[in-house]
């Protein structure tokens, strides 16, 4: 996953592409504490070395087995807005 992720993100910088051309949303479904490292790191990790952030991503034990609009709307633009993606609240 981190290589296609990252094959993306440099074909978007190489044309130049608008930040919020392409975002891809993690959403995770279970408690698999590997799994949400895993996201996490991707998440955190991938735009560090200065390329776009494109990737974001929402563990399941947030929704506390509600879904708000809140929630759907970080689902849905967390990972092409930046301030979306940088709330926190939820």
């Amino acid at each position: 996953v981190e290589n296609v992720v990252l094959g993306f993100m440099s074909r978007l910088d190489d044309c130049q592409a608008p930040l919020n051309q392409l975002g891809i949303q993690f959403v995770q479904v279970g408690d698999d504490e590997g799994a949400r490292a895993e996201l996490k790191r991707l998440d955190d990790t991938l735009s560090q070395d200065g390329t776009r952030d494109i990737v974001d991503t929402f563990p399941f034990d947030k929704l506390n087995g509600d879904i708000s609009a809140d929630h759907i709307i970080k689902i849905l633009l967390g990972s092409v807005h930046k301030r979306i993606d940088n709330y926190n609240r939820l």
